[in-house]
């Protein structure tokens, strides 16, 4: 369960920088 909230925030991260290319 650790894991996978540290994974959320990169995930989110991930997704916004997706974002700002298109």
């Amino acid at each position: 369960m650790k894991l996978l909230i540290r994974r959320i925030p990169l995930v989110i991260f991930l997704f916004s920088f997706l974002l700002v290319i298109f």
